[in-house]
């Protein structure tokens, strides 16, 4: 998790990270997992989505995260490296894509970017993107190096169009504007909007 962004508060940044997921209804939010730092921010974490109950299912089906975004909601069980983390949850990568997995706020990050792992738990859509819950478990079975891809540069005329989406893909983008703090919410106040 990035650390001690109060010291940016009010200030112009630039951020990379991955988006994942839109929020709000009269007012929509791009949410981004943010990565590195220039200046400083990190990304809305959205709040648990609050789902029907579903009855437990016997055994997991074990696919790549493509499997997973593509498939019904369900237990799954894949595995792939961590590419990024936060308070409350983290995203998990495999040659096929890019899932994020909600651990909520009672969950203390005990991964690091570039921990290959296990992870099994059921799926759910929250903010028209696929993850996995805070029922996750996971093991770290190995480490590998993590090298971020060239962001995307989203303008906000590109953040009100992903604002409009019902649905999309885990995308690394990099965004600049002035961080703005109120209590535990990071915004970043964006030109050309």
């Amino acid at each position: 998790p990035i650390e001690d962004l109060a010291s940016y508060a009010d200030k112009y940044v630039e951020i990379e990270g991955y988006v994942t997921s839109i929020t709000g209804s009269a007012t929509r939010y791009v949410n981004i997992l943010a990565v590195s730092i220039t200046g400083a921010t990190a990304p809305e974490i959205p709040e648990e989505p609050e789902l029907p109950e579903e009855p437990e299912l016997p055994t997991a089906t074990e696919t790549n995260i493509a499997g997973i975004l593509a498939g019904e909601l369900g237990l799954y069980k894949t595995s792939g490296t961590v590419i990024a983390t936060n308070a409350q949850s983290f995203l998990l990568k495999d040659a096929s894509g890019i899932i994020l997995v909600f651990k909520g706020s009672a969950w203390e990050c005990d991964l690091e970017v570039g921990d290959v792992i296990t992870a099994e738990g059921k799926s759910s859509v929250y903010s028209g993107a696929n993850q996995l819950g805070k029922d996750t478990v996971y093991t770290v079975t190995g480490e590998e190096q993590v090298t971020y891809p060239t962001a995307t540069e989203l303008l906000g005329a590109d953040l009100d169009e992903y604002a409009a989406l019902s649905e999309f893909t885990v995308e690394y983008v990099k965004v600049v504007g002035v961080l703005n703090i109120s209590n535990n919410y990071y915004n970043l106040t964006v030109a050309d909007t």
